[in-house]
């Protein structure tokens, strides 16, 4: 027999369970399930600081099944552990309560089957975008010839319009294009999930809608599942199939589920003008401002 915790989630004997309970020098496995129901899975997760003074819960009781290509965004306040949220599902946070999954596999630190693109992409500055770009490709097709390695990344290039800048140095690179090659760099590891903090937040809004436009491009083709941050309604109905809002920290969870049922590839101009668009932004607005009025009252 073998058991492997995760959070709260174990494996036993190969099967995952939601908990095992050490009686007597004996594993007992309680729920007990070995099919997914999720490609990505958050089950009970919570994450509690405890200091000196006490403790301060930031998310409690997360549950949210993420299907394989899907792209859902988490939208919520200032505070209330989006952020937390992604951190912990990319390894980079511990997780207090709970556990998530991804195809299977419990997370427990950080791993090349996730990758999470920031506000800021994180290059190498010394390095020009190909050479950026390479760094992933070399970690996956290791046994790739030079020349089939060089294709690979001119692949990940052209898509996003960086083709003419492919040997420049990052540092030469206007924010906008920057973000591009921060993204070209995450894809071209081909991880089972791409994590997004907020990528548009400091471009201006023309380069903002640029990326948008890309990553729905790149999601189109690619089948990414993604799990992205915003703050933005407008870029949640955009690019997400689901929209999850969250409620006002401390210990925030879910609160409501959007279903975003826009056909794909999508259209910035369709969607905008879908007869649905209108209703789907009101629901989002009005759980919000309930949210403002819960933390007032």
């Amino acid at each position: 027999m073998h058991c492997r915790f995760v959070g709260q989630l174990c494996w036993f004997d190969g099967v995952v369970v939601v908990r095992c309970v050490i009686d007597s020098g004996h594993v007992v496995a309680e729920k007990g399930r070995d099919n997914m129901s999720g490609f990505v899975e958050f089950s009970g997760v919570g994450k509690t600081y405890r200091e000196s003074h006490g403790q301060t819960v930031i998310v409690e009781n997360f549950d949210l099944h993420i299907a394989k290509g899907e792209c859902v965004s988490l939208l919520g306040h200032s505070g209330c552990g989006k952020s937390t949220i992604l951190t912990m599902a990319a390894g980079l946070t511990a997780i207090t309560d709970g556990g998530i999954l991804v195809d299977g596999h419990g997370v427990d630190g950080p791993g090349p089957d996730r990758r999470v693109v920031f506000s800021l992409p994180g290059l190498l500055p010394w390095m020009t975008v190909f050479d950026n770009v390479m760094l992933s490709v070399r970690q996956t097709h290791p046994n790739a010839t030079s020349e089939e390695r060089e294709a690979i990344v001119d692949g990940f290039l052209h898509p996003l319009g960086l083709s003419d800048v492919r040997d420049h140095k990052a540092t030469e690179l206007a924010r906008g294009i920057q973000q591009r090659v921060g993204i070209a760099r995450a894809v071209a590891l081909n991880p089972k999930m791409l994590l997004l903090d907020e990528p548009f937040a400091l471009l201006d809004a023309e380069d903002r809608m640029t990326l948008q436009d890309l990553l729905l491009d790149l999601h189109w083709r690619h089948h990414l599942t993604t799990l992205m941050i915003t703050r933005d309604i407008d870029e949640a109905l955009l690019i997400s199939d689901r929209v999850v809002l969250m409620t006002k920290g401390p210990k925030a969870t879910v609160g409501k589920i959007v279903d975003v049922q826009f056909d794909r590839p999508r259209v910035r101009a369709k969607i905008a003008t879908h007869p649905q668009y209108a209703e789907l932004r009101r629901q989002i607005s009005a759980f919000l401002e309930e949210q403002e009025r819960i933390d007032a009252a």
